[in-house]
Order: structure tokens, then C-alpha cells, then sequence
């Protein structure tokens, strides 16, 4: 089962441009990280692609500053 975090995105916390408030979205939305992957749980899917939306975010922003010489 895969999650489509399509559903979040269009809340407007989740809109945010700071880490902190995207992060406060999911929890509201989905709830806490649980403290364990399990990969039938939903949460811990949400979670899982959050994060890693997260990553490829990060890997934007630095690519874009090296390209800029910022």
C-alpha cells in the first residue's frame, strides 16, 4: 500500500515554507512518528515519504546554491 500525500499538501500547513511548520502539518494530520517502522501502517508511510521529500528538498536547495554561488 502506497500513500498519496496529495491529500496533506493541499492543507495550507503544509503549504508552509519552513521545515518546523511542514513538520507540525504531518503530526496534526497523521500524528506522532511512531517510535518503529512498521510498513503496513499508514502513519509510518506518511512519515517515511515525508522525510524523503524532505531529503530531495535539501538536495534542491543545495544544488540551486552552488549553481547561484550563493
Amino acid at each position: 500500500m502506497s500513500i498519496n500525500l496529495d491529500a496533506w499538501l493541499d492543507h495550507e500547513w503544509a503549504k508552509a515554507c519552513e521545515a518546523d511548520d511542514a513538520e507540525e502539518g504531518m503530526i496534526q494530520y497523521w500524528g506522532e512518528k511512531c517510535p518503529d517502522y512498521d510498513r503496513q501502517c499508514p502513519n509510518c508511510q506518511a512519515w517515511k515519504e515525508f522525510e524523503a521529500s524532505g531529503e530531495i528538498v535539501k538536495a534542491n536547495k543545495k544544488a540551486n546554491k552552488e549553481f547561484n554561488h550563493d
